[in-house]
């Protein structure tokens, strides 16, 4: 459901917003301004990652991170993409004829009870 990642990313958008014990944002403001207009904001979020660990020279995460945002991205593409209607609707009449023929399979593990 979009609306619920949305809520969550906002939600960790505001906890990075707080600043640590030692003074230090997690996020600086302009980014917090970047991520909260951005469209899709955990990529660009994964893209800033990216880069931070490639300036402090952690050269060996950063394959880790671009690895991650292109699941992610898949995942949200699969997410995002509707379900063609005939698909549905035999999920559904599986469905119906599965639930209207269990009470028959179970009646015999079930009849002392």
């Amino acid at each position: 459901d979009e609306r619920g990642v949305q809520k969550n990313v906002s939600a960790f958008l505001k906890f990075c917003e707080y600043e640590t014990a030692s003074s230090r944002r997690l996020i600086a403001r302009e980014e917090m301004e970047l991520l909260k207009t951005h469209t899709q904001p955990t990529l660009k979020m994964l893209k800033m990652l990216r880069f931070e660990l490639m300036s402090e020279g952690c050269l060996d995460a950063v394959p880790n991170v671009q690895s991650l945002a292109k699941k992610w991205h898949l995942m949200d593409v699969a997410s995002n993409t509707p379900s063609p209607f005939p698909l549905v609707q035999m999920q559904r009449i599986f469905l119906f004829c599965y639930v209207l023929c269990m009470p028959f399979v179970l009646v015999d593990d079930l009849k002392d009870w």
